[in-house]
């Protein structure tokens, strides 16, 4: 028996004594998932099939590839097909040369790798030799 505000009661059974004890907390019924293997022993997981394989296509196939993406894509996502650039080949050949001229241009302005940091020597200059000290030449 218990003491509660009406007097000296038993304690009821099943989800009445709730009211006098409390809810109990809850229990989590959800499966905790095992750890995958292959993450446990830190291995590489097999590599997903790449679905955009569009580097070693002639203009020709490139050209379908890009046709079929426009045609599933110019419903639902017109803003993107506008963003695209135009599929005509002196276009894309035109784009093409200026990512081109602009990758060696980049490549041309960095530092060489085999000396730290500093400012980039021009290659096409000759070297001076008489500027160098005795020990370095290469004699």
């Amino acid at each position: 028996s218990d003491l509660t505000q009406e007097g000296n009661k038993p304690i009821p059974k099943g989800h009445a004594k709730w009211k006098v004890l409390g809810r109990p907390p809850a229990t989590i019924l959800k499966m905790k998932k095992p750890l995958d293997v292959v993450r446990s022993f830190r291995l590489q997981q097999k590599q997903r099939r790449r679905t955009n394989l569009g580097s070693g296509l002639d203009w020709e196939e490139a050209k379908a590839k890009w046709m079929s993406w426009y045609k599933k894509n110019k419903k639902n996502r017109f803003d993107k097909i506008q963003l695209a650039d135009s599929p005509k080949k002196e276009d894309v050949e035109a784009a093409f040369e200026e990512r081109q001229e602009r990758r060696r241009r980049r490549m041309e302005a960095r530092p060489s790798k085999g000396r730290p940091g500093g400012r980039t020597r021009n290659l096409a200059n000759a070297r001076n030799e008489s500027a160098l000290p005795e020990w370095a030449s290469g004699d």
